[in-house]
């Protein structure tokens, strides 16, 4: 995320080997601890690291 802001869950789930559902649920554990946030709309937005 933090070399490619414009990741999406498939690039992640390549990258990591995991799979979508952890992928998103993840995203949303980060999302909640104020690690990780969404700018701009869901298919051209990027995501910032806190």
């Amino acid at each position: 995320m933090k070399y490619n802001p414009k990741a999406n869950i498939p690039d992640l789930m390549e990258a990591t080997g995991k799979g979508q559902r952890t992928i998103s649920r993840e995203l949303k554990e980060y999302q909640e601890a104020g690690l990780l946030r969404r700018e701009g709309s869901r298919k051209t937005g990027h995501w910032v690291v806190e």
